[in-house]
């Protein structure tokens, strides 16, 4: 009998979907059984439901603002894991100081779980060699088609790169990050409008569909096949990089566009001063026209007049009145605590 442990972070749909998937799928096995749930904080559902609401709210605003942001996809409702855990007798742990790595929390797995599998949907912490020990099957949910796209915002750089399809892979956990052994590969197509948010979940539930297959080689105790060596890797100083531009006259418009699309926001300095951009306007046939120029326009590197029209997914008025309500509430905030 397989004991499995999944470890997972709930404040995101896609490990929501692979988590819900997983726990039917093992019900119908009589080789396996959820024994835990490790997530990186108690779980309150008030709080997780509270942040529900607030993506989706958030996702109404960009769509309302911006004409080419129509998502296909709706947030799914968060799992209430206590609740689930009750029904299918499984234990919900939060690691020792929020650490998955730390010896009470290993002693507590080894002792009170005596744990055989791993199963990492978005877990974020890498798993040390005391951790790997405890499990014959460790494996992780990435979302991209390994060995490409290794690291973070797998689904934005693939975007970014102009990939036609983007994929997922369940493979095998070793000491160096995604590059363990391949379990299972599928993929979505990616066409040029479609929004990140949505082939991530797209992504969630093909991967949730191929569980029991995924299961049945961890029963059967399939070792993966390697990876190729042609890999890609992105850390998240470089996520941070291509979202950050000092220089707008030195990339072209159509790169400008493609970070936009892949990325969301970007940080653009502007006259010295630094603005969350989420859309830009070519103005070139009308850039003569002073009314429609404004004073944050700019000249790309092939020569495009370039406005930006959205901050941070508002219209400039809106930016505007939330820098100013932040900046009145940072400065209520030190009143009080310096009285």
């Amino acid at each position: 009998m397989h004991r499995i442990v999944i470890f997972t972070n709930l404040t995101s749909c896609v490990p929501s979907v692979l988590l819900e998937r997983t726990i039917r799928a093992v019900q119908s096995r009589e080789d396996m059984t959820i024994v835990a749930v490790c997530v990186p904080t108690s779980p309150a559902y008030g709080a997780m439901l509270f942040r529900h609401v607030q993506q989706l709210g958030f996702h109404r605003i960009q769509s309302f603002f911006d004409r080419d942001i129509r998502y296909k996809h709706t947030l799914p409702r968060p799992l209430r894991i206590r609740k689930w855990a009750k029904r299918y007798n499984f234990k919900v742990l939060v690691p020792d100081e929020n650490d998955v790595n730390h010896p009470a929390f290993l002693e507590r797995l080894r002792n009170d779980v005596a744990p055989t599998v791993a199963l990492s949907y978005y877990c974020l912490q890498i798993f040390g060699p005391g951790l790997l020990d405890l499990f014959e099957h460790p494996v992780n949910y990435h979302n991209s088609l390994l060995p490409a796209y290794g690291g973070r915002k797998a689904t934005a750089w693939s975007v970014y790169k102009g990939e036609t399809r983007t994929g997922f892979t369940f493979h095998r956990i070793t000491p160096a990050v995604d590059q363990g052994p391949i379990l299972l590969q599928g993929s979505v197509p990616a066409a040029p409008g479609d929004l990140v948010f949505d082939l991530e979940y797209e992504k969630a539930r093909a991967a949730g569909a191929r569980i029991p297959e995924l299961l049945d080689k961890i029963a059967d105790g399939d070792t993966g096949r390697a990876q190729p060596d042609a890999r890609t890797y992105f850390s998240w100083k470089d996520y941070s990089a291509i979202r950050s531009i000092a220089a707008p006259s030195a990339i072209s418009l159509s790169e400008l566009k493609q970070r936009l699309r892949a990325f969301g926001c970007v940080r653009i300095q502007i006259g010295g001063q630094w603005y969350w951009i989420s859309r830009v306007e070519d103005i070139s046939d009308v850039a003569d026209r002073p009314e429609r120029r404004g004073r944050l326009c700019f000249r790309s590197a092939d020569g495009r007049t370039v406005k930006p029209t959205r901050f941070a997914y508002l219209p400039w008025v809106g930016y505007r009145a939330l820098q100013r309500i932040g900046a009145v509430a940072k400065k209520l905030r030190h009143y009080t605590e310096s009285s």
